[in-house]
């Protein structure tokens, strides 16, 4: 069974071993269970600090609540296993209580890597990292295993002894982020937009007389068309954008109001000097001199 961290406070009633005999004859090491099954616990979701061998170093923030509470439970969990194994020695043993004893907005936690660990994306799909230092850039979660406690014996002191649970990754997921490529021009043009919003406006009409044009442009007649009938009726063509106000008609004095100040020059006309037509493609001869110089021709006959 693997306990997730929101429910840790499941986790109880460890059972430790008797010590078995390390590699060395300074260590000694104790074996976990629940009911006779390996403590498995699925971490939060946390951030890699180092790596070094198959020894990853990680840290998970605990100011959020639901963490915060995850790792005061993981501190009485440790505490409770502490207790069981000082009962069985009558040395005192200090212990690496990183975990207990820091009050800080993040904790750090060290684990060994398993030989058989395997990772995985966040769709369940089996990865396959050429180096394991590459996840070092990614968030991760882990399955881990409270395996064993190790307790050392230091060669220059007798009376004390050192403690350590040890922990061991099983499985790791890894939260790849996916780059999102946008093929397409994707930005909103505000200005764009306004216009838009402005010419769906309907033009009102200024005079019902007027509403003749603004039905011929609904019909789909070009506006210069509408214009031109608008000057040839007399009035302003400013009435297609509903800038008059009341009736305004265009007459000849109104359009030769602005000549008033204007001075006109005589010009003289220039005299064309007169050409000859040619006739017969330009090339000096017409056509009728042709036919005369052939009946003026005698005939002829060949000895």
């Amino acid at each position: 069974m693997i306990f997730l961290w929101s429910n840790s406070d499941k986790i109880s009633n460890i059972h430790v071993s008797t010590s078995i005999c390390g590699n060395s004859n300074c260590s000694r090491y104790h074996l976990l269970s629940i009911n006779k099954n390996p403590v498995l616990i699925q971490f939060p979701i946390l951030s890699i600090n180092s790596i070094n061998k198959n020894w990853i170093d990680f840290q998970l923030c605990c100011i959020e609540h639901k963490l915060d509470t995850f790792i005061n439970r993981f501190s009485k969990i440790m505490n409770n296993l502490y207790r069981k194994i000082e009962r069985k020695y009558d040395k005192k043993i200090h212990w690496d209580s990183r975990i207990v004893d820091q009050k800080v907005d993040k904790v750090r936690f060290t684990a060994s890597l398993s030989s058989n660990c395997s990772i995985f994306n966040s769709r369940g799909e089996r990865i396959q990292l050429p180096i394991i230092k590459d996840l070092k850039n990614h968030a991760v979660e882990f399955i881990i295993q409270l395996s064993k406690i190790q307790i050392i014996s230091p060669f220059d002191e007798d009376n004390i002894l050192y403690g350590k649970v040890l922990m061991e990754i099983l499985q790791i997921r890894c939260h790849q982020s996916i780059p999102t490529r946008l093929e397409l021009y994707s930005f909103s043009n505000t200005d764009l937009i306004i216009k838009k919003s402005i010419s769906k406006e309907p033009i009102k009409c200024a005079d019902p007389s007027y509403k003749k044009y603004f039905d011929m442009i609904k019909m789909g007649v070009p506006k210069k068309a509408v214009e031109q009938r608008i000057i040839s009726d007399g009035h302003d063509i400013c009435i297609l954008d509903g800038k008059l106000s009341e009736k305004k008609t265009i007459t000849k004095s109104n359009m030769l109001s602005g000549l008033e100040n204007c001075k006109l020059k005589k010009t003289k006309q220039i005299e064309r000097k007169k050409t000859f037509n040619q006739i017969g493609f330009g090339l000096g001869i017409s056509f009728e001199e042709i036919q005369n110089k052939l009946k003026s021709l005698r005939k002829t006959h060949f000895l």
